[in-house]
């Protein structure tokens, strides 16, 4: 997935998003390994989920490996600030929603051109 969206040589920024992102422990192992596999790339994470606990430990964790990011405990329907994402990701999280439709609707809306 991420050799479709980077190119090796590039030094730019990668704007992600996860929805649902619980602890953040799945973000932190896909995040990771495009910080490895493209270390020119600047990665700036935005992680969503309506657990409190869970964000607070998801922000030691995305500190822990140097992620820049933005946790936002909340409802991802409640919508984000007008932001453009390069990835948008739901890892075992799209179930919970009503409205999967909705949310699909919502990522539309946030991802960017080229993602």
């Amino acid at each position: 997935m991420y050799k479709i969206v980077l190119d090796k040589n590039s030094s730019t920024t990668i704007r992600t998003c996860s929805i649902g992102c619980g602890n953040g422990i799945y973000d932190c192992l896909w995040l990771s390994s495009i910080m490895k596999e493209f270390p020119n790339i600047k990665v700036r994470h935005s992680g969503v989920d309506i657990d409190s606990q869970a964000c607070a430990v998801a922000r030691k964790n995305f500190s822990a490996l140097g992620i820049e990011s933005k946790v936002l405990c909340q409802d991802f329907e409640e919508g984000l600030e007008e932001e453009q994402f390069d990835v948008i990701v739901s890892v075992s999280s799209f179930y919970y929603f009503q409205s999967p439709e909705n949310i699909l609707e919502i990522c539309k809306k946030l991802i960017s051109p080229k993602g």
